[in-house]
């Protein structure tokens, strides 16, 4: 069987195994911050039936688990067992937490954790045959550390790894640009290249955000929003007209069609996108013109007698808009508006083209001197 090790530099505290609530990551934005990420993956190795070995240096650490009772329910025990180098003699260690913790945890999961922790530490991953003479030929570095795991479902996820890890993505935060873009449709988010949320539909773009967001305890991004407001920004920056056209009109079936163009960074908007906007395609998503026509309003609208200058009749609603002859936006519904929006809609287009039909007004007729002489 093919065994998988996570190595990293340095000699890693035993206590990041077996306390809660310590984490000690370096650099700058680790992945991991609760210091729980690791306690998880060996209480759900152990419940698979793995038993994960630990080399920290030349001392080794294997982790195992054994039948408890509490309170007359019977639970598994996570427990250790040590053999301290130049110690022979084994000694074994209750751990404060059982098999139930992560309880929900799936063996891609397992590994997404493992994974992310030696990328945390500028580690790296491989493979192994774990017969004796390899093991003990290659382990014992004064130097390093060896998660090894040695379990057929694990195996299958690290050779799914491309499903956790996205090829090609940056890791680095990168505030100034936020996300990157890749073809291929998918359910999932990924964040520095890591997975982190599934989706409730489909995406037509696969999307790394690179921007400093929350993630919960397990690794999963903790608000979408996170991620409608990257894109939103995104694309407002672009200057790839067919790459902006396919998100302000996703389709309603896609995940796009939620995307957010208003976060708190309000990027300006370049001229492609708004050049997109302003020809209105099809299915163009109300979140885009509303943005549009933020940066971009309408002219001042300017009244004579019974004429509307800056914005000819005949006018006409289409949808949550009312637009001039022109086909150019004059304002929409209002928001938070709950009342019967078409019929309040045509009533105003109604009177506007009502109000421009009306002939000009004559010039009244001379009136008898005798009628000025009385006032009459």
């Amino acid at each position: 069987m093919t065994a998988i090790v996570f190595e990293t530099p340095g000699l890693i505290d035993i206590r990041a195994f077996t306390v809660m609530g310590m984490s000690a990551k370096i650099g700058d934005h680790p992945i991991g911050k609760f210091g729980t990420g690791l306690k998880y993956a060996i209480a759900v190795l152990v419940r698979m039936g793995a038993e994960p070995v630990v080399w920290i240096g030349k001392d080794q650490y294997v982790f195992f688990s054994e039948k408890a009772d509490f309170r007359g329910k019977e639970f598994q025990l996570v427990r250790m067992r040590a053999k301290k180098w130049p110690q022979r003699l084994w000694r074994e260690y209750d751990l404060p937490f059982t098999t139930e913790y992560g309880k929900y945890w799936k063996p891609w999961q397992v590994y997404r954790e493992l994974e992310a922790n030696t990328r945390d530490e500028s580690g790296s991953t491989f493979e192994i045959q774990p017969s004796a003479n390899e093991v003990t030929n290659k382990l014992g570095s004064n130097d390093k550390t060896w998660i090894i795991v040695d379990h057929p479902d694990f195996l299958a996820a690290y050779e799914k790894s491309d499903e956790v890890f996205l090829p090609g993505a940056a890791t680095k935060i990168d505030e100034t640009v936020g996300l990157q873009v890749f073809p291929g449709t998918t359910k999932f988010l990924y964040w520095r290249g890591m997975k982190v949320y599934e989706l409730q539909r489909e995406s037509m773009f696969t999307y790394n955000i690179l921007s400093d967001v929350e993630l919960t305890e397990d690794r999963t991004l903790k608000y979408e929003f996170y991620a409608k407001m990257a894109l939103g920004d995104f694309v407002q920056k672009s200057d790839d007209p067919v790459f902006i056209k396919k998100i302000v009109t996703a389709p309603e079936d896609t995940w796009e069609h939620t995307v957010d163009f208003s976060s708190w960074k309000r990027p300006t908007p370049s001229a492609v996108f708004r050049e997109v906007v302003r020809d209105k395609p099809r299915g163009l998503l109300s979140s885009a013109r509303d943005r549009f026509m933020e940066v971009e309003p309408p002219p001042h609208q300017v009244m004579t007698e019974s004429v509307t200058v800056a914005h000819p009749t005949p006018w006409a609603w289409k949808g949550e808009y009312i637009e001039d002859a022109n086909g150019h936006d004059i304002f929409r519904r209002p928001s938070g508006y709950h009342g019967y929006w078409p019929a309040v809609a045509q009533k105003v287009v109604d009177l506007m083209n009502q109000h421009a039909e009306i002939p000009e007004a004559q010039e009244p007729e001379e009136r008898p001197a005798e009628e000025e002489a009385h006032g009459t």
